[in-house]
């Protein structure tokens, strides 16, 4: 499913020889799960805007350490992702399996925060974090809360 990304990012790159140490874990599996969250997040009202798809990059990059000549790849990734996931369960079921409550919860701030990218919330994005929080198991206090910290 992921292999043509893994391939790159555990070889150092496109047409890099040396392979790199595969991770111990799943970690590109998340990192592709949460960045295909960001994607429909950003791709729900019907604009994916250079802004939004800048705000991707910049926590892709600091929040999970993809290498600027990865970044492309794993958005590329990420959007076939979340264009293939029959329902967001998918993509959440991944996160679940391997994020703790806090760690669902910053990743409720950081839709939030690709959300207000533009200045305003459309209805339909306010619905899909709900849903998304729901299905990531965070409360509705702790979602309002990341909305306001997001805001500010």
């Amino acid at each position: 499913m992921l292999q043509r990304i893994l391939d790159v990012l555990r070889s150092g790159g496109p047409g890099d020889q040396a392979p790199r140490e595969p991770p111990a874990d799943d970690s590109y599996d998340r990192t592709i799960a949460v960045c295909a969250l960001l994607v429909e997040m950003a791709r729900i009202d019907g604009e994916f805007s250079s802004d939004e798809r800048q705000r991707i990059i910049t926590i892709m990059r600091e929040r999970y350490g993809v290498r600027d000549e990865d970044i492309q790849l794993v958005i590329e990734e990420a959007e076939r992702e979340a264009h293939q996931a029959t329902s967001y369960w998918q993509l959440t079921r991944v996160i679940n399996a391997n994020y703790d409550s806090d760690e669902k919860i910053a990743i409720v701030k950081l839709l939030w925060d690709v959300i207000h990218t533009d200045g305003t919330v459309e209805k339909h994005e306010e619905y899909l974090v709900r849903k998304l929080a729901s299905l990531l198991n965070v409360s509705h206090a702790d979602m309002i809360a990341t909305k306001l910290q997001s805001r500010s």
